[in-house]
Parts: C-alpha cells; sequence; structure tokens
C-alpha cells in the first residue's frame, strides 16, 4: 500500500487535510463519470451540485471541483445561468477523437514494442486473459474495464508523459461509446479479441512496425463499427 495513494492512513501530518479534500475530489469524479459513461445520467440532464452532494455524501466544494474536471474531459457542459448538464454525444466529435485516438495509440504502441519489459508483456497478457474471460461471463462492463487496461498498459509503456496524458483525456472521452459496444458481445468476442491479441503479439514481439499496424487497424475499425451501425441509435447531430 502506497502512503500517498492512501495518506489519511499513514498519518502524513500537515498536509493530511489536503490530501483527504482531493482524495474526496477524485470519488466525486469517477462516481459521476461512471455514471454518465453507464448512462445512469442522461444527455441533457441537469447535475444539481446539491443532489448531487447528498447522493454522494461529498461537501460541495470537492463535487464541484469534479463537476470542473469533467466539463474540461467534456462529459459535462457548464450553461451560464442555468449549470451544469450532461454533455451529448455528437458524431463530429466522436468522429474527431477517433481520428486523434488512431494516431496517438498507434505511436504508443510503436514506442512500447521498443521499450516494453518483460513485466509489461506478463501484465498485459494477464489482462487479455481477464477481458476474455469476463467477456465469457457476459460481464461486458467489467470486461470494458480491462478493455481500457489493456490499453493503458501499452500507452503506459511507451514511456512518454505527455503522450500519456493526451491520450487519458481521449480514451476518457471515449468511454461514453466505447461502453455502448458492450451490447454486442459476439463482436467482442469476435472482433475486439483478436484485434488486442495482435496489439500484443507486435508488442511482445518487438516489432514497431506490427505493434503499430495493429493499433491503428483496430481503431479504425471500431470508427468504423460505430459510424455505420450505432450512430444513428445513440448519438445525435449537431
Amino acid at each position: 500500500m502506497h502512503p500517498m495513494k492512501y495518506p489519511e492512513r499513514f498519518g502524513i501530518g500537515v498536509n493530511a487535510l489536503e490530501n483527504k479534500t482531493i482524495s474526496k475530489q477524485q470519488l466525486a469524479y469517477e462516481k459521476i463519470k461512471e455514471a454518465i459513461i453507464t448512462e445512469q445520467y442522461k444527455a441533457d440532464q441537469l447535475l444539481s451540485t446539491r443532489e448531487l452532494c447528498r447522493d454522494l455524501g461529498i461537501s460541495r466544494t470537492p463535487v464541484a471541483e469534479a463537476l470542473r474536471r469533467l466539463a474540461y474531459e467534456g462529459f459535462v457542459e457548464a450553461i451560464p445561468e442555468k449549470g451544469m448538464f450532461v454533455s451529448r454525444v455528437h458524431i463530429e466529435d466522436f468522429l474527431e477523437l477517433y481520428e486523434i485516438k488512431m494516431g496517438l495509440e498507434g505511436l504508443a504502441a510503436r514506442l512500447c514494442a521498443a521499450r516494453k519489459t518483460d513485466d509489461l508483456v506478463r501484465q498485459m497478457e494477464k489482462t487479455l486473459q481477464q477481458y476474455e474471460m469476463e467477456v465469457k461471463r457476459g460481464n461486458y462492463l467489467k470486461a470494458v474495464q480491462k478493455d481500457n487496461e489493456f490499453h493503458m498498459q501499452f500507452i503506459s509503456g511507451a514511456k512518454n508523459s505527455r503522450l500519456e496524458n493526451y491520450l487519458r483525456i481521449v480514451l476518457e472521452q471515449c468511454g461514453r461509446a466505447v461502453t455502448l459496444s458492450a451490447s454486442d458481445p459476439v463482436r467482442m468476442e469476435n472482433v475486439i479479441i483478436p484485434a488486442h491479441q495482435k496489439i500484443f503479439e507486435g508488442i511482445a514481439a518487438g516489432d514497431p512496425d506490427r505493434a503499430e499496424k495493429a493499433a491503428r487497424e483496430h481503431v479504425l475499425n471500431v470508427q468504423e463499427f460505430f459510424t455505420q451501425y450505432q450512430i444513428k441509435h445513440y448519438f445525435v447531430m449537431k
């Protein structure tokens, strides 16, 4: 257990209160974001700070900070004199995000293949096994979490902090769309798992060209899937 991750458990003196506040901000952020991604909070829904404080059991300041962070990341829209609302997912936004994702994730896979470690390869292989297990069990939201974990492993494995920071924001903004893909378990098993396996094999082999190609093809395939089959059901035009 790392003391900086759980400061209140290690009695870190002077900054303990500040760290506790940050922890509450993070908790509020994660809970609200999860509710948006899983559509417990619908597009255009007003996010009342008072009601969020009551439901989460967290004071106003951490909740307000969480909402500002979510607004920066595109999950929430601030409308002057009206409040904070769950943002809509627009087709144009979605396509722009996936164009960025394709380029940056391809680069991350390339760098990871060149800089990978044996430990990282083992972690990625384990995550892929867990992902496949959740799909077969029908735990599709858990499978999506493992999907994100796999992507973040090779992104972190690129060992480029700026690239990682940019991609974290992109992945979070894509989270709402990725969750919708759980409505097609056959695709998850027959298309997404093999695509992840190709990325893994390129990285494990230390082949940058192969890893980048697999990552870009995977993103392009997901983009085309949503464009062709899901947009008319889940997305709105500007």
